[in-house]
């Protein structure tokens, strides 16, 4: 028995509407209501992404992609898959023409950046008197235009775009009355990367980079300064520094077996700590912390598509966190003839220390869109504060791949 008829007698069912296919679409769509959904209140600190831009697919796979990245996603979570891994020689020169790729995420109450109007002119400020009745904020928005490409042997690829992105998160302070702290972020610069492989195209290596200014606001507020708008600029402004450095992402990929579609891959963010500076004369700096990864995962192809499944210990370097706090599962169910975000439609899920998460892909020509919902604590202490979070995206890719 060759080695794919295995894998369809380990899977055991013909077809998508067998009783085995159901219990796995019962597991897969059972896993996002195995947590609780938390309430914020005084004890919560406002608490912002490190990656380059947000990723609906990592979102809903637990936040894990080392071993399953793909170009959208690869430059920040496994370089060594940028332009994808199972491309074939006859394959498009250009992988991916992106315009744009437009990510936004936020909880459940949102505030419009581009507000110039209202009582307070200003979202920040909106933000921050919202937490008077206990509401927590986070938004984010992403923009990045990006080129993805490679060689006609698919030895080496590379990615280049730049990044536009706005992070804030609002919540009420736990140390001081009638106040908010608040994190308002705005980063840009260019971000570039590239992959190279063995003949063989089973070992992977890749790397990337993004050279940033970034423009950090954050302190405690409290709401009657906010109120007034002569105040609240003179706040604002002393709460803001403009920092530059370069965050860096490195991974290796390797293809265990090719039948089953299993790798393993090892993945590290900030290798070392990314310091970022600022330009005063005595200048301040910010390091965006290390964290390790190492994932393994399988696919298995069925009638309609593929069933993907893994697991990945994340943050290895953080000697504090506990087993359980590192070890993600997930898994996702494709139609199609390609696997991860180029799959006709896709469904999501995986499970953390935090709960549940789950998303839904779908790509129709040349648009790809994906959303995807996750927990994040925002507690300050050891007690949990979950706040439930949406992240979706939107890309053009114009390549005609």
């Amino acid at each position: 028995m060759n080695q794919k008829n295995k894998n369809c007698k380990l899977l055991n069912y013909k077809n998508f509407y067998s009783p085995e296919a159901k219990k796995i679409w019962l597991i897969l769509l059972s896993i996002p209501f195995l947590t609780i959904t938390g309430k914020a209140f005084p004890g919560s600190a406002p608490k912002i992404q490190t990656s380059y831009w947000g990723s609906p697919r990592a979102a809903a796979l637990g936040g894990a992609l080392s071993a399953n990245s793909d170009d959208v996603d690869a430059p920040w979570h496994n370089p060594a898959a940028i332009g994808g891994t199972y491309k074939k020689s006859n394959k498009n020169f250009v992988h991916s023409v992106g315009f744009p790729l437009a990510v936004v995420e936020q909880n459940s109450r949102y505030i419009d950046f581009s507000r110039t109007d209202g009582t307070f002119n200003s979202p920040l400020a909106e933000a921050i008197q919202r937490t008077s009745t206990n509401q927590t904020i986070y938004n984010r928005i992403s923009l990045v235009p990006h080129l993805s490409a490679g060689f006609s042997s698919e030895k080496g690829r590379f990615f280049l775009g730049y990044l536009t992105d706005r992070q804030m998160a609002v919540t009420p302070s736990a140390a001081v009355a009638n106040s908010a702290d608040a994190i308002d972020q705005t980063q840009h610069g260019p971000i570039a990367g590239f992959s190279i492989s063995d003949s063989s195209h089973r070992f992977y290596f890749g790397f990337s980079a993004a050279s940033l200014s970034r423009e950090r606001l954050s302190g405690t507020f409290l709401l009657s300064e906010i109120a007034d708008a002569t105040t609240r600029t003179t706040k604002f402004k002393a709460a803001t520094k403009t920092y530059s450095g370069i965050n860096h992402s490195a991974g290796l990929l390797w293809k265990i077996n090719a039948a089953s579609r299993t790798k393993l891959a090892l993945t590290g963010q900030n290798i070392g700590g990314s310091t970022f500076t600022t330009s005063e004369t005595t200048p301040q700096t910010s390091i965006d912390v290390e964290t390790i990864n190492l994932a393994l995962s399988s696919s298995v192809k069925y009638g309609f598509g593929f069933l993907n499944y893994g697991i990945e210990a994340k943050d290895l370097s953080h000697k504090t966190k506990t087993i359980q706090e590192k070890l993600v599962f997930n898994s996702e169910l494709t139609f199609g003839s390609t696997e991860g975000s180029q799959a006709t439609f896709s469904i999501r899920t995986g499970y953390n220390h935090l709960g549940g998460t789950a998303g839904l892909g779908m790509k129709i020509g040349a648009l790809n869109t994906q959303i995807s919902q996750y927990k994040e604590d925002i507690g300050n202490t050891n007690e949990k504060v979950l706040e439930t979070r949406t992240v979706g995206l939107v890309i053009f890719n114009l390549s005609g791949e």
